[in-house]
């Protein structure tokens, strides 16, 4: 025998619901209150097997049987609100990056990529021709080689600085 407060708890409902459904002799309850929660009345009622009896559940005294479909959507609704926290919160600890950054630091790195491999291969490749007309070694046509390379890759940076600076002040 438990009381009407402890089997509305149970039940996920309020304790005018379960007055109601006393009331309307849907539950059984003694002389005192109390509910024999072993009765079968009471037991369709704690699975809701019952539609005809109004259930007035309160987000306070909700509890869920485990593996009924209202268990499975509270479950999946706590989960994405678990998954919105840890996305919120890696954000703001700059664990993430917004997707229009990087679609935009992309867009930038595809352009000086395509530039680096049709203007960058040609300027390297017309240095170190010169350079081998005019009798220069191996190691000053690679250091001529990386200096091209690297003043590109300078550039690029600059590019990408500056584009990262005004999509952050839009």
């Amino acid at each position: 025998m438990i009381t009407v407060a402890e089997f509305a708890g149970r039940a996920g409902v309020t304790r005018q619901a379960i007055y109601g459904a006393i009331k309307s002799g849907t539950l059984p309850a003694t002389q005192n209150g109390k509910i024999d929660e072993t009765d079968p009345r009471c037991q369709e009622y704690m699975s809701g097997a019952n539609p005809s009896t109004p259930r007035q559940t309160t987000p306070s005294t909700q509890t869920v049987q485990a593996g009924s479909p209202r268990a499975a959507v509270d479950l999946e609704k706590a989960k994405q609100q678990a998954i919105h926290w840890q996305l919120r919160n890696a954000k703001e600890r700059g664990s993430l990056i917004d997707r229009e950054l990087v679609a935009k630091a992309i867009e930038i790195t595809d352009s000086e990529h395509k530039r680096l491999l049709a203007d960058g291969a040609q300027t390297i490749a017309k240095v170190a021709h010169d350079m081998v007309k005019t009798g220069a070694s191996r190691e000053d046509v690679v250091e001529a080689i990386r200096s091209e390379i690297s003043g590109t890759l300078r550039a690029w940076k600059r590019q990408i600085t500056r584009a990262l600076k005004l999509f952050y002040d839009e």
